[in-house]
């Protein structure tokens, strides 16, 4: 009889534990963003339809892509970032100041020694990973080389040096897979406390926000409106950025400039999308020219014919890079390049935020505050959306190769 009341004693215990566990994990836990309906089209005509034709009602994305808020509180709307912020004239002043600042085509010289020194870079880890003799995995060696090529494009060459860019590209991966864990459906609640428990994306978040802070003030300190012939940081074009203040988003005269919250978002938005999207591209072409061994040497044959190699100088000059990418010297390894993308582009599906009164594609109601995802591959993908007959020649074909194919796709053009 002590033994079976000794047994209930001890049962009782551990449940009273365990519900106090429980009450503490819900008082403790971030606040998760409720899961919307997902509607899915995969059709390319009726994505192209919604995306073009009904513009107005599928132009904003969803304000969090994770489950948990990674900003909580009155800051939640003012730490947008371009993916995030609605469609209007904050969208319109972030996304000009990018791509008129960083990425506009006459930067693309200036930032010519950081694209070698990033190529530098893989070819030593590559280097060093074959002379021990085991397998070579780029990933590793890849993702660091483009992540300090990308820093120093976000901060400016000389602002950020090894150690930084090591601290930087160790908190972000971890920022990477926490948020990423947080879309788990599949787990207890006492499984998912734990989790963040061990790695919290608020915590990751702030202290990435640690890391960028000192950067952006001593890029103020450094800051000058004028380039002098240098690549200009995309942290010092936001610096000198003035949007639309939010409390009368009519006027669009009314400009401040940007706050702390805003400006790391704004890193972090860059730093995630330049170095994934870079690293996935580079590895889906790896990946096909390992398996391709004639399109490896008619590239080698190209590069061999268009780069004067004096024994001395491992890359071109800038006007002879110039030449290459913008006169069309380079026509095979083009096609190489667009036909990967078309196989695998960055962006593989599109989401967006219905806004409160819904939105009707054809005769279907989508129903109001859903997110819906869409094929992004196939849309502009039919005859009828650009297609080029095949009897004009194939685009991406080199001059002398016209008659045969080179068993790479043409690029179709899509509309935005």
């Amino acid at each position: 009889m002590e033994y079976l009341l000794s047994i209930l004693a001890y049962a009782a215990l551990f449940f009273l534990v365990l519900a106090v566990f429980r009450r503490i994990c819900r008082r403790r836990a971030p606040a998760r963003v409720i899961p919307q309906p997902i509607i899915e089209i995969s059709d390319a005509a009726v994505t192209r339809r919604a995306l073009v034709e009904y513009a107005d009602a599928f132009s904003n994305r969803p304000m969090s892509m994770f489950r948990i808020p990674i900003v909580k509180g009155h800051r939640r709307r003012r730490s947008d970032n371009i993916i995030s912020v609605p469609y209007g004239p904050l969208w319109r002043t972030l996304r000009c100041n990018l791509a008129a600042e960083t990425i506009h085509p006459t930067r693309y010289a200036s930032y010519a020694p950081l694209r070698r020194a990033a190529i530098d870079d893989i070819v030593a880890s590559v280097q060093s990973a074959a002379s021990k003799g085991r397998a070579v995995v780029v990933r590793d060696g890849l993702y660091a080389a483009v992540f300090s090529m990308i820093a120093r494009m976000c901060f400016g060459d000389g602002l950020v040096d090894e150690a930084d860019v090591r601290a930087m590209q160790c908190e972000f991966r971890e920022f990477i897979l926490a948020a990423v864990e947080s879309t788990s459906t599949c787990e207890s609640k006492l499984l998912g406390y734990w989790r963040r428990r061990q790695r919290d994306p608020i915590a990751l978040r702030r202290r990435l926000a640690e890391l960028f802070l000192p950067l952006i003030e001593e890029a103020r300190r450094q800051s000058s409106r004028f380039c002098d012939g240098k690549a200009r940081s995309y942290v010092d074009s936001l610096i000198h950025l003035r949007i639309p203040d939010e409390d009368d988003d009519n006027d669009e005269h009314l400009r401040r400039a940007l706050r702390e919250d805003e400006m790391v978002s704004l890193v972090l938005e860059f730093l995630g999308a330049g170095t994934e999207t870079v690293v996935a591209c580079v590895e889906w072409t790896l990946a096909h020219l390992v398996t391709r061994p004639e399109i490896q040497k008619k590239l080698r044959r190209e590069a061999i014919i268009n780069i004067k190699y004096d024994g001395d100088n491992k890359y071109p000059s800038e006007d002879e890079e110039r030449e290459i990418l913008h006169r069309g010297m380079a026509p095979y390894l083009h096609a190489v390049v667009l036909e990967s993308l078309r196989m695998h582009p960055p962006t593989p599906f599109v989401m967006r935020d219905i806004r409160a009164e819904g939105g009707v594609v054809g005769q279907t109601a989508m129903p109001a505050g859903g997110l819906r995802t869409s094929s992004w591959g196939t849309s502009g993908g039919t005859p009828r959306h650009g297609r080029i007959p095949t009897s004009s020649g194939r685009r991406g074909s080199l001059p002398e190769e016209r008659e045969r194919p080179l068993g790479l796709c043409r690029v179709q053009r899509r509309s935005r």
